[in-house]
């Protein structure tokens, strides 16, 4: 009796064996799986680090343009204020007048604008 006893546990430790080594494949498997995962991940991060790095610079560049472009024009005196608002109104005016035209008075006196939907001939 003791001889199909012994078998019977000896297949059970096999058995158990066999399931374990399943086990620790499929746990190796998943590790490898695991790993690629994160190699791959970390390579897109630091892609899009550098681009935005690269953002972050262009951004910056245009920043300091754009303040020495306004630098330039600030005005130091009121003199100064009072032309750099005549030529803010003169260059409105003109962007005005793609939209505008003028025609003069029948008497030839003066010149007025009017919407070019509201002429008439």
């Amino acid at each position: 009796m003791t001889k199909p006893h012994d078998r019977l546990c000896l297949i059970k430790k096999l058995g158990l064996f066999y399931l374990t080594m399943n086990i620790c494949w499929s746990s190796v498997q998943t590790l490898e799986l695991v790993h690629q995962e994160r190699v791959s991940l970390s390579a897109k991060l630091v892609e899009k680090s550098t681009y935005y790095a690269k953002v972050a610079e262009d951004i910056h560049v245009n920043f300091q343009q754009l303040q020495g472009w306004l630098n330039c024009r600030i005005p130091s005196s009121d003199t100064e204020v009072r032309d750099l608002v005549k030529e803010t109104m003169d260059e409105e005016k003109v962007a005005a007048g793609a939209h505008h035209h003028l025609f003069m008075n029948t008497n030839g006196a003066s010149a007025t604008p009017i919407n070019a939907d509201e002429a008439v001939n």
